[in-house]
């Protein structure tokens, strides 16, 4: 027994060395907090068989699909309702994971462009320059654009905006696909970076030293803020209530307020920044330094430099973990590294050589044992034929009841089933509690309002506006609907 424990204790540090305590209890609270679970989704970069591990267990694999995945370049997009997992492979070729099944389908369409997808089910690219090709597991639709396609934009609610130009004159179409009639259309100078709100209701343009912020539903502008430098890269948090700038030549990245339309702080880097990339959850800010393998690491609550680590730079790492570690790529392995602590929590040894992906989803946990139980009814009483008497002979004496034989009553309540589940409707999660209060009390459903809900992420206070819970997934969304908001549903109760 203690040859075998020490065996397995020698290839768990030789394939991932985690320090538990602190990682297991950020993600058991993330877990209780939004109802799913942290899964890492990996595969080998050659192609292979994709493998799903519980976070922060890195060396228990929890899940393998059935088929193999082409190599892969990027994860486009994470269904958590249906498991489907959207990616795109090195020859440009969009594909599906179904996590439920395990099944992995490569889409019919040739090779594409400008990949992106909003909800992992349609995927747009770009075909010959015009040819704007959405692929979806069930079929392919196509639309021809008037100019070469610069940038798609899909929304939430199933729209797409168009940004296609020729020369240095530039359109914005709205479509809703299947149809194939142009909702609406706005002429924009060319932009040299631009930015769609994870709502889908702000899209943000750059144009040389100039930021413009449109109403994505209605192509009006809403901001307009002019820089000292042109701009080189900008970034927006989840709920889109603030943009990241930065701008050539500067060791500053701006802060834009979007509720006031201005320029609010800023942060000091020790150098200029030449990407950057957003935490899915709004905690931190990553940018990338104009050289060097490097990454700094933005505290989005302090908006001032945390930490610096060194990582390459790919289309997957580095990323933001779920407890909050920043997942960087320094050589072979893959380091997780808490912001403020100068050793990485947990080292994946030859991780380098995977595509990793952090989704949410509870769709791997064991079934509830009552849910395999047989259904057992309570008898309550027995019914009994009265016999025949024969009257000749005298009556028989009367004795206990204990002689007549009686089915034993079926027991009662012996398998307690699980508490049910609780659905829970988040309508937006702001910094501002102003702001918070404000979409709250616009928010009412079937005579109830929406209410807020304060949670502290890496010192940094979180507004959630929130409805329910409900009694099942289904209610939630329904709920969802009729809010005429853009809608997250989440097991459990914040």
């Amino acid at each position: 027994m203690q040859g075998r424990f020490l065996l397995c204790f020698v290839l768990a540090l030789a394939a991932c060395r985690d320090s538990r305590g602190p990682a297991g209890e950020t993600v058991a609270a993330f877990t209780a907090a939004y109802g799913q679970d942290p899964i890492a989704l990996r595969v080998a970069r050659g192609g292979g068989t994709l493998r799903a591990y519980l976070y922060p267990r890195l060396d228990s694999v929890i899940w393998t699909s059935t088929q193999p995945v082409g190599a892969q370049v990027r994860v486009l997009a994470f269904d958590p309702e249906n498991g489907l997992e959207a990616y795109v492979d090195r020859s440009g070729v969009p594909g599906w994971v179904e996590l439920r099944v395990g099944s992995v389908k490569p889409s019919r369409a040739p090779r594409l462009s400008l990949l992106t997808s909003a909800d992992a089910w349609s995927v747009f690219g770009v075909l010959r320059d015009t040819v704007i090709h959405r692929s979806t597991p069930s079929g392919e639709w196509e639309f021809t654009a008037p100019m070469p396609v610069r940038g798609l934009y899909p929304t939430p609610d199933g729209a797409l905006v168009v940004l296609s130009a020729r020369g240095d004159t530039a359109s914005l179409l709205r479509l809703r696909p299947p149809e194939r009639t142009i909702v609406d259309s706005a002429t924009v100078p060319l932009p040299t970076h631009s930015v769609m709100s994870p709502l889908g209701d702000r899209l943000y343009l750059s144009f040389g030293r100039e930021v413009v912020a449109l109403n994505a539903a209605t192509f009006d502008e809403t901001a307009r803020v002019t820089f000292d430098r042109p701009v080189s890269a900008i970034a927006t948090t989840p709920s889109g209530d603030r943009l990241y700038v930065a701008t050539e030549g500067s060791d500053r990245i701006a802060i834009l307020d979007r509720y006031t339309d201005e320029h609010s702080d800023e942060v000091r880097l020790p150098g200029v920044v030449r990407e950057l990339r957003m935490d899915p959850f709004g905690r931190l800010l990553l940018a990338r330094p104009d050289s060097g393998d490097s990454v700094w690491v933005v505290g989005v609550g302090s908006n001032a430099l945390v930490t610096t680590l060194p990582t390459d730079w790919r289309a997957d790492l580095p990323n933001v973990a779920p407890e909050g570690s920043v997942a960087t790529v320094p050589g072979r392995d893959v380091h997780f590294t808490m912001p403020g602590q100068s050793k990485p929590r947990i080292i994946v040894r030859d991780g380098g050589a995977e595509v990793w992906h952090f989704v949410y989803w509870n769709g791997f946990r064991p079934r509830a044992p009552g849910l395999d139980q047989p259904v057992v009814f309570a008898v309550d009483t027995a019914a009994f034929e009265s016999p025949v008497r024969d009257t000749a002979l005298p009556p028989a004496p009367v004795r206990a009841d204990t002689q007549v034989a009686r089915p034993a009553p079926a027991p009662v309540d012996t398998v307690r089933p699980p508490a049910p589940a609780q659905w829970t409707v988040q309508i937006a999660a702001v910094l501002s509690e102003e702001r918070a209060r404000e979409v709250a009390r616009a928010t009412r459903v079937e005579g109830l309002t929406a209410r807020v809900v304060v949670s502290t992420t890496d010192g940094a206070r979180i507004y959630r506006v929130v409805l329910g819970p409900y009694a099942s997934r289904a209610e939630a969304d329904r709920i969802g609907r009729l809010s005429g908001r853009s809608y997250w549903v989440f097991e459990g109760v914040p």
